[in-house]
């Protein structure tokens, strides 16, 4: 115990907010921006997907204790193209994610004592109990007794994996397939309807692995015992959320500074530099001085190029600031400091620190070294509230640090109004929102306003100010509404607002079908099939397509495609490529402007007039040296003719049955006919059932 009331009392010395499941939160989430939800990342391992979640707030972890998490997982690609199911059904389910029960932590807390930790801020009997006439101080007392036990707990799990699945934050996927691409959703399991908390989405693959970069040790400056170690973090987003600074006095053994890791000094998301003081035994001693990042999921990346050097001793004066001053008109600042004259040959320069509050961080604000001889400092970008400090620089890398002087600066001009706002909504109803971020260095947030359409006033959804340029969101689908707008508002530091966007119009969903087109009254003419239809009632209609399909092969053909622009004016329509014999029925199909369709089709009908088109190719071919005339002709082998009938004239008499022929015959031989006549000849077919062909077209031979 005796461990952990050491890491209690390092940890008092830290904000819950400074957590790497906070800087999760900040990098990561995707929320409606409630104050209460779950924030999830994932990591691609190619055999297994780890899936990591923090709850936002002490009401929303102690819900996630007492009730557990669901998981569930959600194919959205296979080899690089959207699965069928999509979202609509979840390919793994686990319901009720908890911490382990206190007596299975023992052999956790033997492995590592830090666990003790966890578990105790989980099931702490030690709880402040609440009376009804509590005083505001005892309220105050007992949420900051919650907030630090959740504090420690959640970054103790950021600092190792199994703290964090024995704490029901982790999850370990092996059921996954590397050509498969999959949305992770993070809920409470069986919570109460009035407890519940808005839900973490992540999206990842397991080829997805997190690619870990060598951190960017900056400099470092040598002060009496003191080296001030600085590294930059713009590279880091979302890859590191801590780091470990490691020492050596022989360049090869090295030791962490610190036994836990190193955690960024603020929230502010534009912050991209770190700092650490580490103390130094004396100022001769050669130090080597190395960077190593620390992942959400207790991963070490790379180490950093190694800088080396020794303390120095102090200046022997400090620079004094003696007056400032802000300009609300042009948005500037003024410093003024002195420093004595007779020591400035032991300077090579100044550098102005600026921090949004006194303890810091602060951070350098001049591109270039100020000469020794430089009193003043034009600060052209402030924030609304600056602290600032002049650092003096020896030639031999001595220090001296003025104390901090405070400026405020009044901004009465809002920031511009956000553009270039798109959304994306699924057939579940959830929006995704995203615009361009604003450029404007005291930027404080966003508002998001939402409205059915143009004429009712707009309602702001976000109960916060939302610091990222995304909002998340949840509509009705099935609604007579077709159309959702949004508009967005930009927020300084100073709380002065941006005009609005232009309001941004959001299609939803169409998941109704049209109501169904009609075909009726299917009958027969000696043209073909004739059919009366009627248009679906529905206005989003923008395509019909009427088919017809054959009873006996089903085959499907496509006769008509037409709009409703351009409807069709008779409401009755004309098959005249339909074949005699065959058995139809027609469908009719209504596509709207989202994909939906309906049909209507007619009931079954035999084509039989009892009629058939007549032989075509029918020839007849003269040969004068054998005498003969011989009549050929063809037709459909899939018919079983009963007898031809030819008829035959001489040119200028009336046209005579002229013979019968029996069977599938194709062909006549006449000979011996007299010549120098042109005789004429027709045919026609009989065929089983009482059915015939209409009489062929004269074929004339000259013989």
């Amino acid at each position: 115990m005796k461990f952990v009331q050491i890491l209690y009392s390092f940890f008092t010395t830290l904000l819950v907010t400074l957590s790497i499941t906070k800087q999760i939160q900040a990098q990561k989430i995707n929320t409606k921006n409630k104050e209460h939800y779950i924030a999830v990342l994932a990591d691609g391992r190619i055999d297994s997907i780890l899936v990591r979640w923090a709850p936002s707030s002490t009401y929303a972890w102690q819900l996630g204790i007492k009730y557990g998490y669901k998981l569930e997982r959600y194919t959205v690609q296979r080899n690089g193209k959207p699965t069928a199911e999509m979202l609509s059904r979840a390919t793994l389910v686990i319901d009720s994610i908890k911490p382990l029960p206190i007596n299975k932590w023992d052999a956790i807390i033997k492995e590592d004592e830090r666990a003790t930790i966890v578990a105790s801020g989980i099931y702490n009997d030690n709880v402040t109990i609440i009376k009804k006439d509590a005083s505001i101080s005892e309220l105050m007392q007992a949420q900051q007794d919650l907030d630090m036990r959740m504090g420690f707990s959640l970054f103790a799990c950021d600092v190792n994996l199994k703290f964090a699945q024995a704490a029901g934050l982790l999850f370990i996927d092996k059921a996954v397939n590397k050509n498969e691409r999959y949305i992770y959703k993070i809920s409470l399991a069986n919570a109460p309807k009035n407890k519940e908390i808005m839900e973490g989405l992540t999206n990842i693959s397991a080829l997805q692995k997190q690619v870990l970069n060598k951190s960017i040790l900056e400099k470092i400056q040598w002060g009496n015992r003191i080296a001030s170690i600085s590294w930059d973090t713009k590279l880091d987003k979302g890859i590191y959320t801590a780091y470990y600074v490691e020492k050596s006095t022989d360049g090869k053994n090295y030791k962490s500074v610190t036994e836990l890791p190193i955690i960024a000094g603020s929230e502010k998301v534009n912050l991209t530099k770190n700092a650490y003081e580490d103390s130094l035994v004396d100022n001769t001693t050669l130090v080597y001085y190395r960077l190593r990042g620390l992942t959400p999921f207790g991963e070490i990346g790379p180490v950093s190029d190694v800088i080396k050097g020794h303390g120095n001793d102090l200046l022997a004066m400090l620079p004094i600031i003696t007056k400032g001053k802000g300009d609300n008109l042009k948005r500037n600042t003024t410093i003024i400091w002195t420093f004595p004259n007779e020591h400035l040959k032991e300077l090579k320069g100044f550098q102005i620190l600026r921090a949004n509050n006194g303890e810091g961080p602060y951070i350098e604000i001049n591109e270039k070294l100020l000469l020794p001889y430089d009193t003043l400092f034009i600060d052209n970008s402030p924030q609304p509230s600056n602290y600032y400090k002049v650092k003096a620089l020896g030639k031999d890398g001595e220090i001296a640090i003025s104390f901090p002087y405070l400026i405020n600066v009044y901004d009465a001009e809002p920031p511009a109004a956000p553009t270039g706002i798109k959304g994306v909504v699924n057939d579940s109803g959830y929006v995704v929102l995203k615009w361009k971020q604003n450029k404007e260095s005291d930027l404080l947030g966003y508002r998001v306003f939402k409205a059915n359409n143009l004429t009712e006033e707009f309602v702001e959804l976000s109960r916060n100010f939302i610091l990222k340029n995304t909002f998340n969101d949840t509509i009705a689908i099935n609604t007579l509404t077709k159309e959702i707008f949004y508009k967005v508002v930009a927020v300084d530091q100073n709380f002065n607002n941006s005009v609005y966007s232009l309001a941004f119009e959001l299609k939803k969903p169409d998941l109704v079908a049209p109501t169904k087109p009609l075909l009726m009254n299917l009958q027969m003419n000696k043209k073909g099939l004739s059919l009366e239809w009627s248009p679906s009632a529905s206005t989003d209609v923008i395509k019909y397509v009427l088919q017809r399909v054959d009873k006996k092969t089903y085959d499907v053909k496509e006769l008509l495609i037409w709009n409703p622009q351009k409807i069709l004016q008779n409401k009755f329509i004309l098959d005249s490529t339909a074949e005699q014999g065959n058995t139809y029925y027609y469908q009719i199909i209504a596509y709207d402007d989202a994909g939906n369709t309906a049909f209507g089709r007619t009931g079954e009908l035999e084509f039989e007039t009892g009629l058939r088109k007549p032989i075509i190719d029918f020839k007849g071919i003269a040969n004068f040296q054998e005498r003969t005339i011989t009549l050929v002709w063809s037709y459909n082998k899939n018919v079983e003719v009963e007898r031809y009938i030819i008829y035959r004239c001489k040119k200028g008499e009336p046209m005579e049955i002229y013979i019968t022929l029996l069977g599938n015959k194709t062909y006549l031989e006449e000979k011996n006919l007299p010549i120098g006549n042109y005789y004429q000849y027709q045919i026609k077919a009989e065929i089983k059932g009482g059915i015939k062909t209409q009489i062929s077209k004269i074929v004339e031979v000259k013989y």
